[in-house]
């Protein structure tokens, strides 16, 4: 049996009603959505750090672009994943004995995972403007900021409060569901673009070493 959340009901599917193409289908439709918003993202990193125009009202296409630009962004989620599976397992077990201590040590691995995430996807914009770089290379990038760790940090924070505050004043509408739904579909929308142009803008600050205006 298989369960499945639609339109707010969780309805229980036998897998033998499941057709056998089913994930084959997910898997493709969910590589063509990815590949789609590549398209999108590497084309706005070029217009901010190349200056790139489109001659048309739709930008040009660049299947390799795209989909290595997917690749990265998967590569660096495998990493992380590798990171916070032994490392949750760990804290499991704490949390059975002293569970004070694994709260801490979760807070502690998930800021520790935030800042190396924000610093080693430099590689996403650095790839997009046809200058691949390695993880390493990236990461010592930030070397020319003064205490990197820390500005990254606030960073993450600041984004953080940022999305829960609106969050918040937004599900206050939730007696209201046309605006709600509105509000939170222009938020999400609203993110998507924010964390594009922060990526894409502190790409240009610390390895282009341009200026902030």
């Amino acid at each position: 049996m298989s369960d499945y959340l639609v339109w707010g009901k969780t309805v229980t599917i036998p897998k033998e009603n499941i057709p056998s193409f089913f994930f084959v289908w997910f898997f493709l439709i969910w590589t063509l959505t990815a590949i789609i918003s590549a398209w999108g993202i590497t084309t706005w990193h070029r217009y901010i750090l190349l200056e790139e125009f489109t001659s048309g009202f739709i930008p040009r296409f660049d299947i390799k672009l795209a989909v290595g630009y997917v690749l990265r962004l998967f590569l660096l989620g495998i990493i992380f994943l590798a990171i916070a599976i032994p490392t949750g397992f760990v804290l499991m077990n704490v949390a059975q004995v002293i569970w004070p201590v694994a709260l801490a040590g979760l807070v502690f691995v998930l800021v520790l995972v935030g800042v190396a995430f924000l610093r080693w996807s430099l590689v996403l914009p650095a790839f997009a403007v046809d200058k691949a770089m390695g993880l390493s290379e990236v990461w010592n990038a930030w070397s020319r900021i003064h205490n990197p760790g820390r500005t990254a940090l606030g960073l993450i924070f600041f984004y953080v409060m940022f999305q829960l505050i609106v969050s918040f004043a937004i599900n206050l509408l939730q007696f209201i569901p046309p605006i709600h739904g509105i509000l939170s579909l222009a938020f999400q929308v609203f993110l998507a673009i924010l964390n594009i142009s922060i990526l894409t803008t502190v790409y240009g600050y610390v390895v282009e070493k341009r200026e902030l205006t």
